[in-house]
């Protein structure tokens, strides 16, 4: 039987949904090993790589420039087939051995996409036969991505940069309490430090993106054999120069490896980094600084820009600075980078707001907007401008909503806005209070104008025989039947709509002494119909005590009367 891997990647900003099924690489019980490591590593290689957005959108080419074809007649279905029921059986070398044939037809026919696939088979089965084979495995790709002719020598520089990267997820602990080796020849992975790794990786991005001109004219419907494209997303991603790119800025935009830093290391520090996509994409920018991701990230998102400035269909180009303007504000040390990143947000939605894919952009925007309404603090004067900026991304929601409503940014909105609606409802109360004597609780709400309070009285030993084994809904239906209501409240709250928390003190009637439970609702029946429910047990009492610990392990108690 085949285990089936089903794969969905989510764009970072089209939420563009792309999904692969093939045959997994994986048994059904394996043990983590250096060996299924690889096997891991290649399986998600082999889905990302192979993975992009069907052509919708034709780029920007001079008129004598054709898009490239590879010949993609022969898929091996029965092959295929064949090898996958050896698979399921455990026998690898019996596998390897009708890959290897594939490999060898495919490569004379030009079959990019068999050959491909061919080859990341291969690379599997020789792990599973060939002991500690993930080094000579990387050995080979990297002779491959050397020698080997376009569109093959790009793509294997590509995977040869993401398993170096893996590789040091899997093993980031060596790498951590190593120190830097230098002035010696060293092609022993194992013996690596972290810049070396890294300086590794970006060669190899950056050396899958050196065949400028081919990359560009290949439409990445040429690999249609091996893609099933997401819904929405077409023209996003036309050429396989977009796609490795895009991975490439991927690796780039990572902030889980701290390098050594040289003296004059690269900052996003300049206000141009934010200014309008024309501007940026032809400002010269260098640096010394030969081991920073930020600084490669930027060139390669220039180099995008430039090649869609020209498109039909701007979207590929508005995707593209998306991605920029993301890039650099998570990256940016500029102490004005938010209003920076929202005004450029907001000329590059107004630039193209007669194109639906403008709502990704006003996406972003009520996304940014939402995030940095955290800042707002009530009773902080400094933090005033972040008040409303949560009515500012709903405003901007419905308007995506309402302008273009079946569009992708359109259907985020529709996200973002279900959650700046969410109701949330609690409270604080202390775990005593003093008898005959007016207590305060502290309610917490958002998007609630009105609650209803219940104080009921149960005993403590009740109470507990009704929390044993029961949790959640059934719980607080119990302890609610289980109580007797001493005192109910209808209380109107403080209220604007603007979809920030607030806090308000609720001063409560005196209650003898006793054992109670405080219920808070949004209904007066306290039911939980999609209504919201919170509730406490607190104790009145005038008996309070002090504990200390002697220096034999005994404990002094002194009991005390709370008044006194």
């Amino acid at each position: 039987m085949f285990v089936w891997i089903f794969i969905v990647f989510e764009s970072y900003f089209q939420n563009q949904i792309i999904i692969l099924n093939f045959h997994s690489f994986l048994k059904a019980k394996i043990m983590f090993t250096k060996k299924v490591f690889l096997m891991s590593a290649l399986a998600v290689i082999l889905l990302s790589i192979l993975c992009a957005n069907v052509i919708i959108n034709k780029p920007n080419m001079k008129p004598d420039d054709k898009p490239l074809h590879f010949n993609s007649s022969n898929d091996y279905k029965k092959e295929w087939a064949t090898i996958d029921s050896l698979d399921s059986k455990g026998l690898p070398k019996s596998a390897l051995e009708i890959v290897d044939k594939i490999y060898k037809r495919a490569f004379a026919e030009n079959n990019a996409t068999q050959v491909i696939k061919a080859r990341i088979y291969q690379l599997k089965y020789r792990n599973m036969i060939e002991e500690d084979a993930f080094e000579s495995i990387l050995n080979d790709l990297n002779k491959d991505a050397k020698i080997m002719k376009f569109p093959f020598s790009s793509i294997f520089h590509s995977i040869s940069a993401e398993m170096y990267w893996m590789y040091y997820q899997n093993n980031r602990w060596k790498f951590n309490s190593r120190s830097e080796t230098v002035n010696f020849q060293n092609d022993d992975i194992k013996t690596w430090d972290l810049n070396k790794l890294a300086d590794a990786c970006i060669k190899h991005f950056t050396q899958s993106l050196e065949n400028e001109d081919s990359l560009k004219r290949t439409p990445i419907s040429e690999l249609k054999t091996i893609i099933e494209s997401g819904v929405g997303t077409d023209g996003l991603r036309p050429t396989l120069y977009d796609f490795l790119a895009f991975r490439a800025i991927n690796f780039f935009s990572n902030k889980e490896i701290a390098l050594s830093k040289p003296a004059d290391y690269f900052e996003l520090k300049e206000d141009f980094y934010f200014a309008d996509a024309s501007e940026f994409m032809n400002t010269k920018i260098n640096t010394s600084d030969t081991l920073s991701l930020q600084f490669y990230g930027i060139k390669v998102i220039q180099k995008l820009l430039q090649f869609h400035s020209q498109d039909v269909n701007p979207e590929a180009f508005i995707d593209a600075d998306l991605v920029r303007l993301k890039f650099v504000y998570d990256n940016s040390v500029n102490s004005q980078k938010d209003d920076l990143y929202l005004n450029t947000l907001k000329n590059l939605q107004d630039k193209y707001n007669t194109n639906q894919f403008s709502t990704e952009v006003e996406y972003q925007r009520s996304l940014t907007f939402n995030n940095l309404s955290s800042n707002y603090v009530a009773n902080d004067s400094t933090t005033i401008k972040y008040k409303d900026y949560k009515i500012k991304a709903m405003e901007l929601c419905n308007n995506a909503i309402n302008k273009f409503p079946t569009s992708s940014g359109a259907l985020k909105c529709k996200n973002l806005k279900y959650q700046l609606e969410n109701k949330n409802l609690s409270f604080n109360i202390e775990e005593v209070q003093i008898p005959n004597k007016t207590f305060s609780t502290l309610i917490n709400y958002q998007n609630i104008s009105k609650v209803w309070f219940k104080v009921a009285s149960i005993s403590l030993d009740d109470y507990e025989k009704v929390c044993k084994n029961k949790y959640g809904t059934e719980l607080a239906e119990k302890l609610l039947k289980s109580s007797v209501t001493i005192k109910n409240y209808e209380i109107s709250l403080p209220y604007k709509l603007d979809y920030n928390n607030h806090s308000t003190e609720i001063l409560l009637d005196a209650l003898p002494y006793g054992h109670y439970i405080l219920f808070i609702s949004q209904n007066k029946d306290f039911n939980f119909d999609n209504e919201l429910l919170s509730y406490k047990d607190f104790m009145v009492s005038d008996i309070s005590y002090l504990q200390r610990r002697l220096t034999n392990g005994s404990y002094d108690i002194f009991v005390t009367n709370r008044n006194s």
